[in-house]
């Protein structure tokens, strides 16, 4: 990567500056997006360092046997099937800082805060959008009774329906609690209003009456904006003029209402490419600092058993 330099002809260190500009973007991610919690393990991150397909194991095994005093332990059998697993979303941009645009600021300071706008307003959105759309649709397609369709959200009936989304968890799963819950903002109303809900006053100086839920029966809920509850997107280009790009719901598709996932089945899986950025004083094709950003993602359910520990909730098709 060739060197950048200031106007007094000095070289800096591009190393330092890609290092400091995808330090933040990256603690945008952690921070910002709402479905941190799938973030797959460090092991499975590590199997597709820059990557965008890895081969993960899974493990079945047989059941336990009676011990033998005289025999010893029965044998049981073991297979370990290396699948590969890629990732379907490979999405990319080059962030252009004109001359003139940075007149007024630090090249760097300019690029930065295009950078963080970047990962506020198009990555995060699109990466919750992908790993929650992508969990219902692959859980439907392993475990079909998995994910209810056509679901109508009432004040009366959202607790009953997340109830029965977690009794279901536990049923196929047998895990009951330490679940997250991801519910559809749309419904925030819904639940406040549940005549099942408890609201509780907490008073701090001034009274004030606190109708916020965080969890039901020992499991988190986690509240996620209506636009990156869709059941399906359309994932679109840049034109030539570079505009557009981006994700949106397809309109014939209901979104979702919540979504339940078990701890480790779903892994949201994003693997961030060697960035590269050139300064507008050694940039050969125009007079701008350029920034480019290329990242894989996509969220695992593993094919063995991944899908019993999710359950979908998704709505209606709006006429309107």
């Amino acid at each position: 990567m060739a060197a950048s330099y200031s106007g007094t002809g000095v070289a800096n260190d591009v190393t330092a500056v890609i290092k400091n500009i995808t330090t933040r973007m990256d603690e945008i991610v952690m921070k910002e997006t709402v479905t941190a919690g799938m973030t797959a393990s460090q092991d499975i991150l590590d199997a597709f360092g820059r990557s965008a397909t890895a081969k993960l194991a899974t493990v079945n095994t047989a059941g336990l046997g009676n011990y033998d005093t005289v025999k010893g332990y029965p044998l049981g059998q073991t297979t370990i099937k290396w699948e590969e697993y890629t990732l379907a979303y490979d999405r990319a941009i080059k962030i252009d800082i004109d001359r003139k645009d940075k007149l007024q600021t630090d090249g760097l300071m300019s690029t930065a805060a295009a950078a963080a706008s970047l990962m506020r307003t198009q990555v995060v959105p699109e990466v919750d959008a992908t790993r929650i759309s992508q969990a219902v649709k692959k859980t439907k397609a392993a475990k079909a009774d998995h994910v209810v369709e056509g679901v109508s959200i009432t004040n009366a009936n959202i607790l009953s329906k997340i109830g029965e989304g977690l009794d279901k968890v536990y049923d196929d799963y047998g895990v009951d609690s330490g679940l997250t819950i991801y519910l559809n903002n749309s419904l925030r109303g819904a639940l406040r209003s549940s005549s099942e809900v408890q609201k509780v006053r907490q008073v701090s100086g001034v009274p004030a009456l606190d109708l916020t839920t965080n969890s039901i029966d020992g499991n988190t809920i986690q509240w996620v904006p209506s636009a990156r509850m869709g059941s399906e997107y359309t994932y679109a280009d840049l034109s030539a003029t570079g505009t557009g790009g981006g994700i949106t719901k397809t309109a014939s598709k209901a979104d979702i209402n919540f979504l339940i996932v078990a701890p480790g089945c779903a892994q949201g899986v994003t693997v961030i490419g060697e960035p590269k950025y050139i300064d507008a004083s050694v940039n050969q094709n125009k007079d701008a600092d350029s920034l480019m950003y290329r990242i894989y993602h996509d969220v695992i359910v593993e094919k063995n058993s991944g899908a019993a520990g999710i359950f979908a909730s998704v709505g209606t098709v709006s006429s309107s």
